[in-house]
Formats: structure tokens, C-alpha cells, sequence
């Protein structure tokens, strides 16, 4: 090869983002096959500074990033802060996660987002005396709640409409949310409703189980023509493998804390399933039915052109 053309070789190769290993291979190959030729290449310094960053990669170590990571809006309070800008960031609103909270703190977190004029409100493992305490808050507060016993999900009449109105998109596709039993219905039903509320569709099939899969096979024809499937099962934890072997959409496997002893409340039937040999079965963690909900929105999201 010609000096003129290895040259340009060379600068080619020198515009491009080689990390140093790929540019000691090449140079100890040019050396090789052009031993009384000058391969030498620009400066690793004079190099980096000629590359235009790519606008995709983030320099969290800037002072801009570090704002937008740390800025947002929020609703600060000594025992709680809610995160105001979630939806814009990840498509999610934040969910109030009630269990393990008094009444008196979840009435306080609610009473203060209304009242700072933050109505759209969704609350998950709401137990039937939050609710009641909640409901006499309604006219205090200018909101009206719906109450979801089975699943345990309380939201506000707002929230459902604000949803469904800048959800249009998530019509367009459906879910199904399956049990393996109808003791599993509960952690279905969070999953369903959150689905329904944030403006998608939901087939429901229940009862479907390994025990009796001939009732599973009635259902085939339905699944098939939705993108999702959520699949909630207890005891063996089987029914996610036994149905992401049959279809070709993606499944959502969530293990349920139903069982008896050596079932050691769920994890039987998450071990199973994270040991699934269905390729295309995703795991989730016991009874969680409202991360469910979300994987599959976020999925459903990337379906759609909005």
C-alpha cells in the first residue's frame, strides 16, 4: 500500500471511537504489514477532544444532569416525601403503598396532596377500615375515591379520568391477567385494576391451573389475541411455564403466597418459575401484583405511537 492511501486509513480509523485495546491490535497489525511506513496515530488526548459526544450519552457528573436528577417537584413532609414528577420521568405516577402505614399517616399523605391540589391519587394494599376512614375525608377534601376490596386499590375518581384520558393509546392493546387458582385472584385483581384505571384493557381469566389444565386450553383462542399475559399462581408456581410454551407473547410470571407449608409463603413457586423453561417468561416478586401492572404499562407503551 501506498503512503497516500494508508494515511488516509489511518485518519479514518483515528476519527472513529476505538477504545485502547482495539487500537493496539490494529496498530500492531499495521506495523506488521508495513514495517518501513509511518502508522503512527494522533494522541489518545487529541484524539477525544476531536470526537463530538454523542448526544444520547449522559454526563452525570455535570452540573446540569446532577439538577435534573435532584430537581423535580415534591411534596416534602417530615414523615414523607412524594415524588410529583414520577409520571414524566417513567410513565408511572407514584403509588402510595399503604401497607405497613397507620391510618392517621396514609390520611396525612392524602390530606396533603389534595389540599396542594394533587387529586389524582392511587393508592395499593388499602384495607377495608383505611378505606372507611378515607371516604369521610371525601367532602373535606373535594375528591371521590373508588375502592377495589379484592385488590386492595383505592383511587380517586380524578386519577381515572386524567388516565384515561392521556392513555388513549394503551386502548389499542390488551392484556390478559391469568390465575393458576381463585385464591390467587387477589393479587390478579391489583394487577387488573391498576391496568384498567391507568386506561388499558384487561381480559380476565381465572381458575385455570395446572390441576385441570383442559380449562386453560378453553382460553388459548382469547390469550392468543392479547400482547400480554400476566400470570399469577401459587402452590407449584407451574402455569407461567405451561403457558409460555403455548404462546407467543410475552409472559409475566408473578408468584402468589398461597400455599401449604413447604410452599414457605411464595417462594416455592417464585423458584419455580425463575426455572422456567419456557424462553420468554419474566419473573416477578411474590404477590406483586402492582409491579406487574407497571411492567406490562411500560411494555404496552413501547406498542403504541402516541
Amino acid at each position: 500500500m501506498k503512503a497516500g492511501p494508508l494515511k488516509r486509513l489511518i485518519k479514518e480509523l483515528d476519527s472513529l471511537p476505538l477504545n485502547h485495546r482495539s487500537l493496539e491490535i490494529i496498530k500492531g497489525a499495521l506495523r506488521k504489514t508495513y514495517p518501513d511506513q509511518d502508522t503512527t496515530f494522533a494522541p489518545a488526548a487529541s484524539r477525544e477532544g476531536s470526537h463530538k459526544q454523542n448526544p444520547a450519552v449522559t454526563d452525570l457528573s455535570s452540573q446540569n444532569h446532577l439538577k435534573a436528577l435532584t430537581g423535580g417537584k415534591l411534596l416534602e413532609h417530615e414523615t414523607f416525601t412524594i415524588d410529583l414528577d414520577r409520571a414524566k420521568r417513567t410513565g408511572i405516577p407514584e403509588i402510595i403503598f399503604t401497607q405497613n402505614k397507620s391510618i392517621n399517616h396514609v390520611s396525612q399523605i392524602v390530606s396533603s396532596l389534595a389540599k396542594s391540589g394533587h387529586k389524582d391519587l392511587l393508592l395499593s394494599r388499602v384495607t377495608a377500615e383505611c378505606y372507611t376512614h378515607l371516604k369521610k375525608l371525601e367532602s373535606k377534601l373535594s375528591i371521590k375515591f373508588v375502592y377495589h376490596e379484592l385488590g386492595k386499590v383505592l383511587y380517586t375518581q380524578a386519577f381515572k379520568e386524567h388516565m384515561q384520558k392521556t392513555h388513549r393509546h394503551l386502548r389499542a392493546h390488551t392484556t390478559s391477567v391469568i390465575t393458576a387458582g381463585s385464591s390467587d385472584i387477589g393479587v390478579a385483581e391489583e394487577a387488573a385494576v391498576i391496568l384498567e384505571c391507568m386506561g388499558a384493557r384487561v381480559e380476565r381469566i381465572y381458575d385455570v391451573g395446572v390441576a385441570g389444565l383442559n380449562r386453560l386450553f378453553n382460553h388459548l383462542d382469547a390469550i392468543n389475541k392479547t400482547q400480554l399475559a400476566l400470570v399469577i399462581a401459587g402452590m407449584d408456581g407451574v402455569l407461567p411455564s405451561v403457558l409460555g410454551g403455548l404462546v407467543p407473547i410475552p409472559v409475566i410470571a408473578i408468584p402468589s403466597s398461597v400455599g401449604y407449608g413447604a410452599h414457605l409463603g411464595g417462594l416455592a413457586s417464585l423458584l419455580t418459575m425463575l426455572n422456567s423453561c419456557a424462553p420468554g417468561v419474566t419473573v416477578l416478586n411474590i404477590d406483586n401484583g402492582l409491579g406487574g401492572a407497571a411492567l406490562a404499562l411500560k411494555i404496552l407503551n413501547t406498542f403504541t405511537t402516541r
